[in-house]
């Protein structure tokens, strides 16, 4: 005939064993009813704690990130399609941390990257995006690259200095100077011509 195979005793069975040892060491007995009443009470109980586990991480998760919520309650009227509200034209959304700012682009004089993160004129603001999807964003507002990490609002320009190496400064109506790349030199030539 053949050879009878054992079988490791199951993982529950084997707890419940530990289980009745270690209630016997303290002179009390166990056992557990798998009866539709004790499994229907276990699942209660534990849907409950994990309904209350799930809640307490939402409600921590909209106390540290206010868009979680939909953005503040005057922003909600007239939302656009990310769930900010709508901005005219010359403005667009900033993200720097964890608030949203509504900034106009005409006050915006250059945008830089910073890493991981661009910087933005003016009052700086860091931004977690790159300057490729910024400069993305910008250019329909009158924005080019100047630099491989850098973006000037062309319409800030007052004046621009040529070197000879083909490389250029521009000078900004606030006096401030940024320079630029003989690589892009093309999204300034048209200027002053």
């Amino acid at each position: 005939m053949g050879a009878a195979i054992a079988r490791p005793a199951s993982k529950s069975k084997l707890d419940g064993g530990r289980r009745r040892r270690a209630y016997a060491g303290l002179g009390a007995s166990y056992s557990f009813d798998w009866s539709v009443g004790a499994f229907v009470y276990e699942l209660r109980k534990d849907a409950f704690a994990f309904l209350l586990i799930a809640v307490m991480f939402w409600l921590a998760e909209r106390a540290i990130d206010p868009s979680a919520r939909g953005g503040w309650p005057h922003e909600r009227a007239g939302e656009g399609a990310a769930g900010e509200p709508e901005a005219r034209s010359d403005q667009l959304w900033l993200r720097d941390g964890r608030n949203s700012l509504l900034v106009d682009a005409r006050e915006i004089l250059w945008v830089g990257s910073a890493g991981n993160y661009v910087e933005a004129s003016g009052q700086r603001h860091l931004i977690r995006a790159t300057l490729r999807d910024e400069e993305t964003r910008l250019s329909p507002l009158g924005f080019a690259r100047i630099h491989r990490s850098r973006l000037v609002n062309l319409r800030r320009i007052v004046a621009i200095a040529w070197r000879p190496s083909g490389d250029f400064d521009l000078r900004l109506d606030t006096a401030a100077t940024v320079a630029g790349s003989r690589r892009y030199r093309a999204a300034v030539a048209h200027l002053g011509r």
